[in-house]
């Protein structure tokens, strides 16, 4: 029988690349909570969102907390997205996480204007 996609091999190779973790991304199975971007703020509350601009190289589910607060957010392959803090948060003191950090290839400014 000769499979469609190539050798059976190869195919588990890609879903251990790709298709396992994004699944556990969007499960939130432990073994994408290990990798986590520990972020501490000084920024006083703003009138306006807080974005930064990010890029990921596989599909998955980011999540990302500041606090008791949490969001999750579906992210394309090689598109630019943003994390998206509402307006009004106040990041003195304050320890922001995001998991799935391996799957960054690009992480913008992380600057406050």
């Amino acid at each position: 029988m000769k499979l469609e996609g190539g050798k059976k091999t190869h195919q588990r190779k890609q879903f251990e690349i790709y298709e396992e973790k994004y699944f556990n991304s969007e499960y939130n199975r432990e073994s994408e909570n290990s990798n986590v971007i520990n972020l501490r703020g000084n920024v006083k509350s703003t009138s306006e969102e807080i974005r930064i601009p990010f890029k990921m190289y596989a599909d998955c589910y980011l999540r990302y907390t500041l606090g008791q607060m949490a969001w999750m957010k579906r992210v394309k392959r090689n598109v630019v997205e943003y994390i998206t803090l509402p307006k009004g948060t106040n990041l003195t003191d304050s320890t922001f996480y995001i998991f799935t950090p391996e799957y960054f290839t690009n992480l913008g400014d992380l600057a406050v204007t």
